[in-house]
């Protein structure tokens, strides 16, 4: 085993150039990788993490001893969040969570009443009544998607914004996407504006609108060609005498 000398001349001549002078003493020049070298390396490290909590422990027992019983070291944006919702008559943890609730319901209504308001006003361009519009038509289609704008010619109209394969969006006539939307085409009976006490109007198009301005003389035309049939299935006799 290699030893530790003071002097070089008291370290054999064969050693002396495996010898080094450290500290004033003659010391084993040893590798790096040598397993004594990688003791004290790891040694020095958990030292020094040892003296990093030591003097981090005496930190927080000085803070602790300049902090009243009672109170906590917050950060100073903590503190000014404090300070302010104090100073709004919140005092207690539950006065603020009564506070929230309070906030969130409203938001919510909010909310709610806004996407009605949307859907009545895109109701109404499309000719829909508007309270069916709000209550059954956005169960099927997103409204959040639609706009409504001043056409070109003046009048007010839907425009969509429907999403393509690629994540992009592009704008089409709310119209047209009514046609190639089968959940939102099948409701167009119940959505039309044009009824009278609960029940359509004979004639009336499925997207609502007025009926055909000749139904009433289609009713007529038809009951005539009905009496003109029960004429011609008379008895002779009995169309005679008709005709008499």
């Amino acid at each position: 085993m290699l030893k530790i000398y003071d002097k070089l001349d008291d370290v054999p001549e064969a050693l002396r150039e495996h010898y080094k002078l450290v500290g004033g003493r003659y010391v084993p020049e040893l590798s790096d990788d040598h397993p004594v070298l990688s003791n004290n390396r790891q040694l020095v490290t958990e030292k020094q993490t040892a003296e990093r909590e030591r003097d981090e422990a005496k930190g927080a027992l000085a803070a602790a001893k300049v902090i009243p019983h009672g109170h906590v070291a917050v950060p100073k944006a903590d503190h000014d969040l404090a300070v302010a919702v104090k100073a709004a008559g919140i005092t207690k943890p539950e006065d603020f969570n009564t506070l929230k609730t309070e906030r969130d319901n409203y938001k919510t209504t909010a909310e709610a009443a806004e996407a009605a308001a949307h859907a009545h006003s895109v109701g109404a361009v499309m000719g829909w009544d508007k309270e069916k519009t709000a209550r059954l038509a956005t169960k099927v289609y997103d409204f959040s998607t639609l706009e409504v704008r001043d056409g070109k010619d003046g009048k007010k109209e839907v425009v969509a914004k429907v999403k393509q394969g690629d994540n992009s969006f592009v704008e089409r006539p709310f119209a047209d996407v009514v046609k190639s939307t089968p959940e939102l085409s099948d409701l167009l009976p119940a959505l039309s504006s044009e009824q009278r006490g609960g029940v359509r109007v004979p004639g009336s198009t499925p997207g609502g609108g007025a009926p055909p301005a000749d139904v009433f003389k289609r009713t007529r035309e038809a009951a005539k060609a009905d009496q003109g049939k029960q004429a011609d299935d008379m008895n002779p006799v009995f169309k005679r005498q008709a005709a008499a």
